[in-house]
């Protein structure tokens, strides 16, 4: 579960998906993140279903590029920039720069369509 520590109990919190090596045996890690405002994202979280998920938090090197709709928080992210970061930690480079092609050309469609917006 891709989610702020600060909000789970310290034995479920990680610090890299290779912190759960002996529990994979092998198998392709699964990133649950739950999509939606903080609000819906925080009801999620505390569902029962998720209890037993160990969490993933990220430390971002930088604020968010999403300019879609405005952060509360600097150090918030959208969706597609945790992705990145996920994957970034999972040592899955290719896929980072791919999905952060893909946000980077989605980016500049949308604020193409919008005069008061430039993209950054």
């Amino acid at each position: 579960m891709v989610f702020p520590q600060q909000y789970a109990a310290a034995e479920r919190c990680i610090d890299s998906p290779k912190d759960l090596v002996d529990i994979q045996q092998g198998k392709t890690p699964l990133f649950v993140m739950l999509d939606g405002t903080w609000r819906e994202a925080s009801k999620m979280f505390k569902s029962p279903c998720f209890a037993t998920l160990p969490v993933l938090g990220i430390q971002p090197e930088k604020a968010s590029s999403y300019q879609l709709r405005e952060a509360a928080h600097v150090h918030q992210l959208c969706t597609a920039e945790v992705a990145i970061e996920v994957l970034k930690m999972a040592d899955d480079k290719l896929a980072a720069d791919a999905l952060g092609e893909y946000f980077y050309q989605f980016k500049k469609a949308y604020i193409a369509g919008k005069a008061h917006l430039t993209l950054i």
